[in-house]
């Protein structure tokens, strides 16, 4: 049998197809041609040649033959569109069943194609699409095999969804725990004191160790002093003292050798102290109070979920594609070839955690097209999280369906929202 698929902006959906069908024994496919749009004359459309190079890259690495060729539409309106097909099916001879999956390009592709295919090839042709709500294969007349949850047969690592949108996974330094912290922070939380845990995060630790009009902390010990003697030893004692039992009790549950702390009062390096001993205490302890306490925390959920529903999962993930800025999610999960962003922030501040959830939204569509899902996980109250996502939704065009926004409330609950979504 020869496999015909329409390829868009998305390669995802075409790749899905071409594979599921390829794979499927009793069809014996010879040939996958992927039909595409040109480089010339787009004036009205973007091509979609390197769309279609990477279905055939990825689909002949994976089947382990060559078996893709491209076939070029040089104009997207009807006469143009019967016009390449002709001329390049009349250099190919198609011997045997042919199917038309149209999932991939515009409706005017579909349309044409699809006439084109029944004209040329009469009763030895069929057709189908992939419904993105059902995740299943819909034939337009006798179904060629029997209809299946796509999710349970196409199966891609987050390394190929990201090559299938020219993007390479960089590798990432190892996370640095501190398990006896999330310890303390856990009975901070059950005790209710998850606002004073917000405090230390977003207004002690960046005002005493965070560069100015930047996000990242001081990395230098004449720096750090600088800034002690900017705020002034009576501001610095009095925000030192202003801090609660349970603020204390977190940091002193950092080992020794991270601790801001020594006996019982604010670390205060001497000038012995080199920039990387200065560096080395407390980076990776500001990083953790400003926020990578609750992406551990809500990590432990996502693992949870993942491994009892045999998911594929990460964290901390980064890509890069030349001439585009670095691919970054905070958290993501893969049901088949279905990817679940996850944004995490300790900001309740509305304007940043409304660009955090645009941010996590377009990610999740880059590269895992309509049928994606995304998650924004706050320390906002119910409320503002409530009308956060409403409003999210309305400007991204997300439903309920697809994006939702949690909150300190129910954070925890992230087991449910990812079933919900993956429904």
């Amino acid at each position: 049998m020869n496999l015909i698929v329409t390829v868009g902006t998305n390669p995802l959906p075409s790749f899905v197809v071409s594979e599921y069908f390829c794979k499927m024994n009793h069809l014996i496919i010879d040939r996958v041609y992927l039909v595409h749009s040109d480089e010339e004359n787009m004036s009205s459309h973007s091509s979609t040649r390197k769309q279609a190079e990477a279905v055939r890259d990825l689909l002949e690495t994976r089947l382990g033959k060559r078996i893709c060729y491209l076939v070029p539409l040089k104009k997207i309106s009807g006469r143009e569109i019967r016009y390449s097909l002709d001329e390049f099916f009349s250099k190919h001879d198609i011997q045997g069943p042919v199917h038309l999956n149209y999932t991939g390009g515009t409706k005017a592709m579909a349309v044409q194609i699809s006439s084109f295919i029944k004209d040329k090839f009469k009763s030895s042709a069929s057709s189908s699409y992939l419904d993105a709500r059902e995740y299943r294969i819909n034939y337009d007349d006798v179904p060629i095999a029997s209809p299946e949850e796509m999710r349970s047969k196409v199966f891609l690592s987050i390394s190929d969804l990201l090559k299938l949108h020219g993007y390479k996974k960089l590798d990432q330094p190892e996370i640095v725990s501190f398990p006896g912290v999330i310890s303390t922070i856990k009975e901070l939380i059950e005790k209710g004191h998850i606002e004073k845990l917000i405090n230390l995060g977003n207004k002690f630790v960046p005002t005493l160790y965070q560069e100015e009009g930047k996000s990242r902390p001081i990395e230098k010990t004449a720096k750090f002093r600088k800034r002690l003697e900017e705020l002034g030893l009576d501001t610095v004692r009095q925000m030192f003292s202003s801090l609660s039992q349970e603020d204390i009790d977190v940091l002193n549950s950092f080992p020794q050798e991270r601790c801001l702390l020594e006996n019982g009062q604010l670390w205060v390096p001497s000038g012995e102290i080199t920039n990387d001993q200065y560096k080395s205490r407390t980076n990776h302890t500001v990083e953790f109070l400003k926020g990578k306490w609750l992406e551990e925390l809500v990590a432990e959920k996502i693992a949870e979920y993942a491994e009892n529903n045999h998911l594929q999962y990460g964290f901390n993930l980064k890509a890069k594609r030349e001439n585009l800025p670095d691919f970054e999610l905070d958290a993501f999960l893969i049901k088949g070839y279905q990817l679940l962003a996850i944004s995490v922030t300790t900001s309740s501040a509305r304007h940043l955690c409304k660009s955090k959830g645009f941010e996590v939204i377009h990610r999740s569509r880059q590269i895992g097209g309509d049928e994606s899902r995304s998650i924004l996980v706050t320390l906002m109250d119910q409320t503002a999280a409530r009308e956060l996502q409403a409003e999210l939704q309305v400007e991204s065009g997300s439903s309920s369906d697809s994006f939702v926004v949690l909150h300190r409330s129910n954070y925890k609950d992230i087991g449910d929202y990812i079933d919900r979504l993956f429904r």
